[in-house]
């Protein structure tokens, strides 16, 4: 019998040093987040233990997708394409029409899911301002764009 899919949901702020400790295994910027960023992050389980997470920061009418992670031993299991998902449907009913991300090394992943290479000079003001584009990820990163208005919606993994 196959396990049963692991449910993604908002975190508890009982949860705030393992999404961090989650997010700093993955060698992601944690400086910036605190407390009150939890409601822009979704969390995947197993046996109540945090494994994958995702976030959306709100910049101006655009938005950020930050700290996509899936710790090691849960990788290619689909989780991050699930949050990915989950928050592209947030992000459409907040009626935002663009995702954009900086990301040194799942180019790949997201390219599959529709996100294209953009230049950084040309992200909106309020997303150039965020702590990621600013300081937290280095000037190497790729900076992508996801145009929610075009992308035809993913059906829902099993």
């Amino acid at each position: 019998m196959a396990a049963a899919p692991l449910a993604i949901s908002e975190p508890r702020l009982d949860e705030m040093p393992a999404l961090l400790a989650l997010l700093d295994e993955c060698a992601l910027p944690i400086a910036d987040l605190e407390a009150r960023h939890l409601p822009a992050f979704l969390l995947c389980r197993d046996d109540a233990r945090p494994i994958a997470a995702a976030g959306l920061e709100s910049c101006g009418e655009a938005l950020l997708l930050r700290s996509l992670a899936v710790a090691p031993a849960y990788r290619r299991r689909g989780l991050a394409a699930r949050l990915l998902e989950a928050l592209e449907e947030r992000a459409r009913s907040l009626r935002r029409e663009q995702v954009f991300l900086l990301t040194t090394s799942a180019q790949d992943f997201f390219a599959s899911r529709g996100f294209q290479p953009v230049a950084r000079s040309s992200v909106p003001a309020a997303i150039a301002e965020s702590a990621q584009f600013r300081c937290l990820c280095p000037a190497s990163a790729t900076c992508m764009v996801k145009n929610l208005a075009c992308a035809p919606q993913r059906e829902a993994s099993p």
